[in-house]
Formats: structure tokens, sequence, C-alpha cells
């Protein structure tokens, strides 16, 4: 069972990604934007995961995943990236992006492949 961020701007998509995510066994918890997710993870939130949107009213993405690059307390997190646009140049803690619309089964293939104990 891992400890899994979700962050998204869209309720309706962070609740049922969060659900999603308790069913398939994980301890999800889910933040609205970058800024919270940095918060919470200051103040020692546990995070094996973070699952995070690209577009978000306030702090990107991609932003939050080089934020977390440069701090070697976070940089160990692994990142997935949502995203209807292919982004390029990512730090190197992005391991993949899921292109939205998003394919249930892909992400949760992405989420096992990058848990999996022989993960790289």
């Amino acid at each position: 069972m891992a400890a899994i961020m979700v962050v998204e701007d869209q309720d309706d998509i962070r609740e049922l990604m969060s659900m999603l995510l308790q069913l398939e066994g994980h301890q999800p918890s889910a933040v609205e934007d970058g800024d919270v997710a940095l918060e919470r993870l200051r103040a020692g939130a546990v995070c094996d995961l973070i699952v995070t949107d690209m577009h978000m009213t306030r702090m990107h993405g991609d932003v939050l995943a080089q934020t977390l690059a440069e701090d070697p307390h976070f940089a160990h997190i692994p990142v997935i990236i949502l995203s209807g646009d292919y982004a390029s140049h990512l730090p190197p803690n992005v391991v993949a992006q899921i292109a939205k619309p998003l394919d249930v089964t892909e992400l949760l293939q992405k989420i096992q492949q990058t848990l999996a104990p022989n993960a790289a």
C-alpha cells in the first residue's frame, strides 16, 4: 500500500482519482494545487508518489515537479503528470506523462510499474 498524493484543481476529478486509488489499496491524499502539495510535504506528509495535473490555476504540475527535484528532501519522490499536452524538458523525477482524457488502466499500470520494488 503506497501513500499517493493527487494534485488536481478540479474537485470531481480529484475525488474520483482518490477513490480509485483507495479501491486499489493505496492511501491517497488529495490537494488542489502544487502550493498546497508543497505545504503538506514540508509539514511532514508521507508520500511515495505524486500524480499531478499539468495545468492548474496556481502552481502547474511541471513547476511542482521541478521544485521537488531541486529539494534534496523530496527529489526522490516520483511524479506522474497528467496532461492534454506533451511536455518536453521535464525534471528527472517525472517518471511518466499520461495523456488526457485519462485512461485509468494506463494510469494504474504506470503507478504499479513506478512503485514496483525493481523500478528504476
